[in-house]
């Protein structure tokens, strides 16, 4: 019988799981994991220095619901409590323990880039020319071109699995007056990795959601003053936030609000 050939995009834990099951004696699947990264884990790549364009954790950042919510069914968290909120790097290494554990990698490939996927399930994609040696010889790929970066194959596949997640795209609004100006540098928080970066800074965290929650709570204690600036629906909410603040368990960032940490209503376009 025909083995079904599974185009899985994306190796974070979406991908991998579909890996997982697709690999099992129960289905007669043939799958492989398309992985732009030299890594797999997806959003739970802890990336120091901010330079990959998929990963945005940063390094402080804890879950926000228990491990015992958010494991594979057959897999669970390693000496945790599952009732436990536990570090992205606890996420990343179990990640990974779970691609070993059910012996992924082999259907993995690393440094490989999807570029299309047309009607007929045809998979066009890019391989750095120093990784193509690292790359298997696979019996249905077509060499499509090569220069002197990158090579670009076709394959076609019988189905495809695209979990490539949506948090890679980053929104900032262009339509705030004096936005683009050198005065003072802007970013999104899919870049920021850690609090030192701002120590004596003033800081305008926009948006008090989980992350712009999180990150002010990160600041308050090390940055001249920091402003959370959130939607004039949202005011109501403001002992929330505080709360949430105070749960996080920096009591220093609480001893600082009355003097360092202010909620305002948002940036007028």
């Amino acid at each position: 019988m025909k083995r079904h050939r599974i185009c899985i995009v994306g190796s974070g834990s979406s991908g991998l799981a579909c890996a997982r099951v697709f690999s099992s004696d129960d289905y007669n699947c043939e799958p492989t994991v398309f992985e732009q990264n030299p890594f797999i884990g997806g959003q739970w790549h802890y990336d120091p220095d901010g330079l990959s364009e998929t990963t945005a954790v940063y390094k402080n950042l804890k879950t926000n619901i228990p491990c015992g919510v958010m494991q594979f069914s057959d897999f669970p968290f390693q000496n945790s409590d599952p009732e436990a909120y536990v570090g992205c790097k606890d996420v990343q290494d179990y990640i990974i323990a779970y691609a070993e554990k059910h012996q992924l990698y082999q259907y993995i490939l690393l440094n490989t880039k999807v570029n299309s996927i047309d009607e007929t399930f045809t998979v066009t994609y890019t391989v750095p020319i120093d990784k193509e040696n690292e790359m298997s010889k696979r019996s249905h790929q077509k060499l499509v071109m090569r220069n002197e970066n990158y090579a670009t194959y076709s394959e076609q596949f019988d189905a495809i699995c695209v979990a490539n997640g949506h948090y890679t795209e980053m929104y900032i609004p262009n339509d705030i007056p004096g936005l683009h100006s050198q005065t003072f540098p802007i970013m999104h928080s899919h870049s920021y990795r850690e609090p030192e970066h701002y120590r004596d800074k003033c800081v305008i965290v926009v948006g008090a959601s989980h992350s712009g929650v999180d990150i002010s709570s990160e600041l308050a204690p090390i940055a001249k003053q920091v402003i959370l600036s959130m939607k004039e629906e949202n005011k109501n909410q403001y002992e929330a936030v505080l709360n949430m603040l105070r749960q996080n368990g920096k009591e220093l960032c609480t001893n600082y609000l009355s003097t360092t940490f202010s909620i305002v209503p948002p940036i007028e376009r």
